[in-house]
């Protein structure tokens, strides 16, 4: 039994009611009756002291500001799986959800801890394929143009490092949609469009826009990363040579 599936006796899911949902997905289902989002964690920034750290639920960061994350799911349906609060942080990008889904045919209900699982029914062994394409939140007009906003001379959360890439200290531009994301994956995760190749830049340790380069203009200051000027890849002429993926073919 693959490990990122577990059959469930008890769905154990709540049910609410979310008057005005703004959490979206995008989901291949085949052969599959409910899908459920368990929970939902995500990539965040403090307002206050811009740390960037993962929330799953309300907290007070380590500067003592109360941080509100709040997220009700529902059942899948027209492309939205529940309703987010969001106060006093700013999301980056969400994590892979943990869900709960059924079987089509025979209504047992399975949990599901992976992107995508293909399998057949434990019970009446009826082919069954999940696949989470993205999730993105839809920001109503008044919180449009609330994304975190660098300032020139501090540096970015993290030094623009994130969970794909932690040794990548910068942020790009966009030009899809104009808007700043640590790496392509970050904006993959977060955007209900197709990706153009980013042009732009910001150091993770001044802040300053700029070209996309191997060092900062106004620091000299090399900024090593993985990820090579939007194109997705990697470039193994700046890598370490302790990192084995320099080495593969």
């Amino acid at each position: 039994m693959d490990r990122g599936i577990q059959q469930l006796n008890e769905p154990g899911f709540e049910i609410f009611e979310v008057d005005d949902p703004n959490v979206y997905a995008s989901i291949t289902a085949v052969n599959i009756g409910i899908v459920y989002v368990k929970n939902l964690t995500a990539q965040v920034v403090c307002k206050k002291c811009q740390r960037n750290f993962a929330i799953s639920r309300n907290k007070q960061c380590q500067c003592r500001n109360d941080l509100v994350y709040r997220f009700t799911p529902i059942f899948y349906r027209n492309s939205y799986i529940g309703g987010l609060v969001l106060n006093s942080l700013v999301l980056i990008c969400f994590e892979t959800p943990e869900v709960i889904l059924s079987c089509l045919n025979c209504g047992s209900y399975y949990n599901i801890k992976e992107k995508s699982a293909e399998f057949c029914c434990f019970n009446c062994n009826t082919f069954t394929k999940y696949k989470l394409n993205k999730v993105w939140l839809k920001h109503s007009k008044k919180e449009q143009g609330k994304e975190y906003v660098p300032v020139r001379g501090t540096p970015l959360p993290e030094n623009g490092a994130c969970k794909h890439y932690r040794k990548s200290f910068r942020w790009y531009r966009f030009p899809c949609c104009n808007k700043l994301f640590p790496c392509d994956e970050c904006h993959n995760e977060s955007a209900d469009h197709e990706l153009k190749r980013a042009g732009k830049m910001i150091c993770g340790f001044c802040a300053e826009e700029q070209n996309i380069a191997r060092e900062c203009k106004c620091q000299g200051r090399t900024l090593k990363g993985h990820w090579n000027a939007g194109k997705g890849t990697r470039n193994k002429e700046l890598m370490s040579k302790k990192d084995k993926q320099k080495y593969k073919k």
